[in-house]
């Protein structure tokens, strides 16, 4: 954050206007978009323009408090379809899982080896783009290719790296589509472009997805409500549109651009972290665990300077680049940890 407290966090510092406006429109209600003058304009306008941005073109879609809903809500739409198990990855985030078990869905994790022999026409699998503890990035093709073959479905959790993934020299992917068997994506707006959460949105091939998750509400004027939330605060579509303007389509080069910007700080962080005994690991989107022979006491230390780390489940320190630091600054990471690995532990 601003403060520089917290390390590794995907953790938004907003930009002042986006702040404003949630201060402005606070009193508004996403979960009732009808009731409230230009709310549900400046939502249609948000949804389709990070469209234009993820995906190059324009897929119907709705915000949502974040990718845990918007996992839940894609899930859900499979189950109803009559898919009854997941199909996930060690690395496949927790609230995969907790969606599965709310929805009563068998889950199973696997490797890329087995899917093919493992999955059946009841399954749904969930790819990640870009997962928030390494960055990587799941074989897209391979998994749709196994999964169309199969009579399977897929669904991409691209919470973080879906606003840049496309424009990444480093991920690989050209494109990103949907369509029958990959008819849900999970994106982030309070990752990146940092608007104030909770922000995301939900993705689909068709509008009858989206129909299909909508539920009465009859006390409301607008007699129904969107996704697995009622009452939500309505402020947050318009600091959306206020973050993704100045952080993504303004920003220098555009999307482009701060794809390249966060790649460059992460491997700045990676060299000058070298000569003091750090490795790393992940990628291709732009976070990094990194590893030390003394990462123990140096996260140690770190805690005791007062400072908020997160860890990568193989004990590591996960780095996260992210807009504010470009913004801001992220050397006091680079100092912090320099700092800690020769004064904290006497490793030279």
């Amino acid at each position: 954050m601003a403060t520089g407290r917290v390390i590794g966090g995907m953790i938004p510092d907003p930009p002042w206007p986006a702040r404003e406006a949630c201060a402005r429109w606070a009193h508004t209600n996403k979960g009732d978009l009808g009731s409230y003058e230009g709310l549900k304009e400046v939502h249609d306008d948000v949804i389709e323009r990070f469209s234009r941005i993820v995906f190059g073109g324009i897929y119907p879609g709705m915000m949502t408090s974040g990718a845990t809903e918007s996992n839940l809500l894609s899930l859900l739409y499979w189950r109803n379809r009559g898919k009854r198990r997941v199909v996930a990855f060690p690395h496949t985030h927790y609230s995969v899982r907790k969606a599965a078990y709310i929805l009563g869905m068998e889950y199973v994790e696997t490797s890329y080896s087995s899917i093919e022999t493992l999955i059946e026409n009841t399954d749904v699998v969930v790819a990640t783009l870009g997962t928030t503890e390494m960055g990587r990035v799941d074989p897209l093709e391979y998994i749709v290719e196994v999964a169309r073959a199969k009579g399977a479905s897929v669904h991409i959790d691209a919470a973080y790296y879906g606003t840049i993934a496309r424009h990444s020299k480093a991920s690989g992917i050209d494109k990103l589509e949907l369509n029958d068997t990959v008819a849900t994506l999970a994106v982030d707006l309070h990752k990146i472009p940092e608007s104030p959460p909770p922000a995301g949105a939900i993705y689909a091939w068709d509008e009858n997805v989206l129909e299909s998750l909508w539920f009465e509400s009859p006390y409301i004027p607008g007699k129904r409500q969107f996704g697995a939330l009622g009452t939500r605060p309505g402020c947050v579509v318009y600091a959306a549109s206020i973050s993704l303007r100045l952080v993504v389509e303004e920003w220098p080069s555009g999307p482009e651009g701060l794809a390249r910007d966060l790649e460059d700080m992460i491997r700045d962080v990676e060299v000058e972290l070298g000569d003091y005994g750090y490795s790393s690991i992940g990628g291709p989107a732009p976070i990094r665990c990194l590893m030390h022979q003394n990462i123990d006491n140096i996260i140690d230390y770190i805690k005791r300077r007062g400072y908020s780390v997160y860890r990568c489940s193989n004990g590591g320190l996960r780095i996260v680049a992210m807009p504010h630091l470009l913004w801001k600054g992220y050397r006091w990471i680079i100092r912090i940890l320099q700092e800690a690995s020769s004064k904290g532990v006497g490793v030279k």
